[in-house]
């Protein structure tokens, strides 16, 4: 990486409080999808977006299998998919 990106992060991490998170998480619609279900739960979640968080328009790109991974795991439940998939 670039030297001076990495001096200006050092420099803010030095002078900024303390993050803490149970997990942090990488945008895009299923990211904000999964965070939005931890959060929740009562999980202390960040979510790394490249853009604003706005409203979403867009198709979905998980599958119904995937989703119902996401139950057995204890992130979802079928009644959270049942509230937004339609």
């Amino acid at each position: 990486g670039n030297p001076k990106c990495w001096e200006k992060l050092r420099k803010q991490a030095e002078s900024s409080t303390p993050l803490d998170y149970d997990v942090v998480l990488c945008g895009g619609t299923l990211g904000i999808f999964i965070a939005t279900a931890l959060q929740l739960r009562g999980h202390a979640v960040c979510v790394i977006e490249a853009g604003k968080l706005l409203g979403r328009e867009q198709e979905w790109n998980i599958s119904m299998k995937e989703l119902l991974e996401l139950v057995e795991l204890g992130v979802l439940t079928n009644a959270d998919i049942d509230d937004v998939v339609k």
